[in-house]
């Protein structure tokens, strides 16, 4: 998603469809998620990050959120959309939004990685985010 929301828009107002519905109907009766890492299983956390204790770090860290955080609508946010601004798109699954940036005439740079690049390969996610602030 892009890291500052449309005003007048929700995280759930941009996210797909699906993954609304999915965190929907994963909170429980108190409107609580359960942990990052468990909205997609072992098997693909495993795969985003392989080294099993890496991936038992980064799991204890990540807390229960409500579900209401991403139902809520974002005030506008100072010169929106007109501050400077870039965009890292870190796999193909934000090809949206990564697009939405190029329409406004955002520098964007692609990298062939996932979700959990910063954590798995911080130099290129450090190093590319230089060389994008370097455009601005």
């Amino acid at each position: 998603m892009l890291a500052c929301q449309p005003p007048g828009q929700s995280w759930m107002d941009t996210a797909p469809p699906g993954l609304a519905a999915q965190l929907r109907a994963m909170a429980d009766a108190r409107g609580w998620l359960p942990p990052w890492p468990q909205w997609w299983g072992e098997e693909a956390l495993a795969e985003l990050l392989p080294d099993p204790e890496v991936r038992r770090h980064f799991a204890a860290g990540c807390p229960r959120l409500p579900l209401a955080m991403f139902e809520e609508v974002h005030p506008p946010a100072p010169r929106w959309p007109d501050a400077p601004a870039t965009y890292l798109q870190l796999s193909e699954a934000y090809a949206d939004q990564a697009a939405q940036a190029r329409q406004r005439s955002w520098p964007v740079m692609h990298l062939a990685a996932h979700h959990l690049a910063p954590l798995t390969d911080p130099g290129l996610v450090a190093g590319s985010l230089r060389e994008l602030l370097s455009q601005l």
